[in-house]
């Protein structure tokens, strides 16, 4: 008695085959990295002030902390409540380009912005949030992706920061690195699974 077997081994292949391609397809893969290595950056830069080596990035002067925290001598202050004492507000301009003078009051009428910002003095490279913001994954060719800024005053803005403190900051750590090859490891294993 003659038996005949049929098998779908092939097609098992060959759809093995393709789920193998696209899992280690290098363009989405560099495109998955950069983006979590952009979140990593993004928390260790703007939220917990560390430099690429891992350490602090510095610590703002007296001068600069008045205005991140808006509490100038001549800003208005809380009266009552919990934040009695607190500034109110920023005070006003009254030295440089920006000081105007309302003629009838003798005082000076253009608010300094207020920021908002806490008092302490870790450096964050975060005032307005808008170089943080403007942080995104570039796609720069097949299989590569980088990390920068669309607008070139916040690509100018970075580099000052890295002089001005003598150290790599925008560039990844090897703890980012390092969770990237996992999150490459993890993606394929997704894929195959």
């Amino acid at each position: 008695m003659k038996m005949n077997i049929t098998s779908n081994l092939s097609e098992v292949t060959e759809q093995l085959q393709i789920t193998l391609n696209d899992a280690t397809d290098v363009d989405v893969i560099a495109r998955i990295v950069a983006e979590s290595i952009r979140g990593d950056m993004k928390r260790r830069i703007h939220t917990d002030g560390l430099a690429s080596d891992g350490a602090p990035i510095g610590t703002y002067s007296p001068g600069y902390m008045k205005v991140r925290t808006g509490d100038y001598g001549n800003s208005a202050r809380v009266s009552r409540g919990k934040d009695k004492g607190k500034a109110k507000d920023s005070g006003f301009f009254t030295k440089g380009q920006q000081a105007t003078y309302n003629i009838e009051t003798k005082k000076p009428d253009v608010a300094r912005p207020k920021y908002n910002r806490t008092n302490d003095t870790k450096v964050v490279i975060s005032l307005t949030s808008q170089l943080e913001n403007d942080e995104v994954t570039i796609h720069l060719g097949k299989g590569n992706y980088g990390i920068g800024c669309l607008n070139k005053h916040n690509w100018d803005k970075s580099q000052w920061v890295e002089e001005t403190y003598k150290k790599k900051i925008f560039a990844s750590t090897q703890a980012e690195r390092d969770a990237a090859k996992i999150l490459i490891e993890k993606h394929i294993n997704n894929a195959i699974s």
